[in-house]
């Protein structure tokens, strides 16, 4: 059961992430250019960031980064993000979000096991028994 503090940090984490993308975006939109540039970074820019962190930094990654690789990558997501926001809108504001993507990146993985952890895990077929279960396991 999740803790009421644990479900307010996945709450932050989940909108400090749908910030990048729609920063990423409004970036693509905002620079100067022809209007196909224009709508192709729009889409590319956050599409890329959410291949990412799909692949390499959500829970339920099959490959998921491990820290430190993972907190640099976080924030260099954030960080391009944070820095989208300041060529295409305010200074003021992207530095709100800098800071609260780094403070949501910045909080140590003790503090938000359930995000950080695989919640499926995913075993090769063949792989044998889950090691914890060996003894238990009618063959082994």
């Amino acid at each position: 059961m999740r803790t009421v503090g644990a479900t307010a940090t996945a709450t932050v984490r989940v909108l400090v992430e749908l910030g990048a993308y729609t920063s990423l975006g409004y970036w693509g939109a905002s620079v100067r250019g022809a209007v196909a540039l224009r709508a192709a970074l729009a889409v590319l820019a956050p599409l890329a960031a959410i291949l990412v962190w799909a692949l390499y930094l959500s829970p339920r990654a099959s490959r998921r980064l491990r820290d430190p690789a993972a907190l640099v990558s976080e924030l260099a997501i954030f960080g391009a993000a944070a820095a989208a926001v300041g060529l295409s809108s305010t200074t003021a504001l992207a530095a709100a979000f800098a800071v609260a993507a780094a403070l949501d990146a910045g909080i140590p993985a003790a503090q938000r096991p359930a995000l950080t952890q695989r919640a499926v895990t995913s075993r090769r077929p063949g792989a044998g028994p889950v090691p914890a279960l060996r003894g238990c396991h009618p063959s082994g």
